[in-house]
């Protein structure tokens, strides 16, 4: 079993995906599409990262030979970060803009 779990590591990883994919989606509405791309390839990057911890069961900034890293509880920060900024990209009010049409705005 787990001796202890501390979980910062999985509320950062949320905090991290929340802000940049609603980065992300406001740059694709202000069609700032070298900014929107400079987000995304930070949440690829974080991507990477996770799959590269879930393979090896290390981590890849920190030193891990005293404890095992959950990499659940960084998968679940993802969900829940992605889930909170679709919830606010989706609420924002913007009568001219479609909800369908912001994500195709990104790629004109």
């Amino acid at each position: 079993g787990i001796g202890s779990y501390r979980g910062l590591s999985g509320i950062d990883t949320g905090l991290f995906v929340w802000l940049a994919s609603e980065r992300m989606f406001r740059s694709c509405i202000d069609r700032e599409r070298v900014t929107a791309f400079a987000w995304l390839l930070a949440l690829i990057g974080l991507t990477g990262k996770l799959v590269f911890e879930t393979v090896t069961g290390q981590t890849l900034f920190v030193d891990s030979s005293g404890f095992t890293p959950l990499v659940e509880a960084h998968l679940a920060g993802v969900m829940f970060g992605f889930i909170c900024s679709l919830i606010v990209f989706a609420s924002a009010r913007d009568e001219e803009i479609s909800l369908d049409e912001r994500f195709v705005r990104c790629g004109k």
